[in-house]
């Protein structure tokens, strides 16, 4: 019975991608002092019966079965359109697994992304559990050195550590929602969030926070110098067809 369900469950998203029914949202991320954005972060999302059904509910199946590369390849081709549209020249975030760094046709897809964009910056979002093995390094070191950026995702709620930041050629760390949400909640949290924005900026390393949602998570980070932030408060993910209402030429 549990492995029929599951192969019913391969099979349905064998066939959401042959429909072409997932796609992608994206959430601006914004200059916390000026209020404007300067980028916009890719999430994933299927469309069954209608509905928009957030990853939460398949993306731990789909890295397991080995479905999330061919899923994440056919994101990156149709990225492509959005650049042109838009009045603004914002830096792309987008989130790769695992499976797809390691896949020898992203550096491929990468390459003409970056060509179809014209040079945009394109960040490349990585868990901090990838990080940990030594092959996915190498790779991600590589790209860094064709002119791609990296940001470590998530970070504090893993594996995080400070040799990351010291090794690695990141350029961003995004403070996972779970510590935005605590920052009033808990002393400890507000202190290490001030000092994790310090720390990282005296390393030449951008801080984005995650998960804003009210007006005084906003004014706390703005107030600890926060260079940028996304979350509900500043603008949901929306469709690109809506995305490109709000910020098309």
């Amino acid at each position: 019975n549990y492995l029929q369900n599951l192969l019913e469950l391969k099979e349905k998203y064998f066939q959401a991608l042959k429909e072409d029914r997932f796609t992608f949202y994206l959430q601006p991320i914004y200059d916390l002092l000026s209020l404007k954005p300067i980028g916009f972060e890719v999430l994933l999302r299927m469309i069954e019966s209608n509905q928009i059904i957030s990853p939460s509910f398949f993306l731990s199946f789909l890295e397991d079965y080995g479905l999330i590369k061919d899923i994440e390849f056919f994101i990156l081709k149709k990225l492509k359109t959005v650049k042109n549209n838009l009045s603004e020249n914002f830096t792309i975030f987008i989130n790769l697994s695992r499976q797809t760094i390691l896949d020898p046709r992203l550096l491929d897809m990468l390459e003409e992304l970056k060509e179809e964009v014209n040079y945009t910056p394109i960040v490349l979002e990585i868990t901090e559990k990838v990080y940990l093995e030594e092959s996915i390094r190498k790779i991600l070191v590589n790209l860094t050195e064709l002119g791609f950026f990296l940001a470590l995702d998530d970070f504090g709620t893993g594996y995080a550590s400070l040799n990351f930041l010291i090794e690695f050629p990141i350029s961003y760390i995004k403070i996972d929602k779970f510590y935005i949400e605590k920052i009033f909640e808990n002393e400890k949290v507000e202190k290490v969030v001030k000092n994790l924005i310090k720390l990282s900026q005296s390393l030449d390393i951008k801080v984005i926070a995650e998960g804003i949602e009210n007006e005084e998570q906003l004014k706390f980070l703005k107030f600890s110098n926060c260079d940028y932030g996304q979350g509900f408060f500043l603008c949901k993910p929306v469709s690109l067809e809506v995305f490109l209402k709000l910020f098309s030429k």
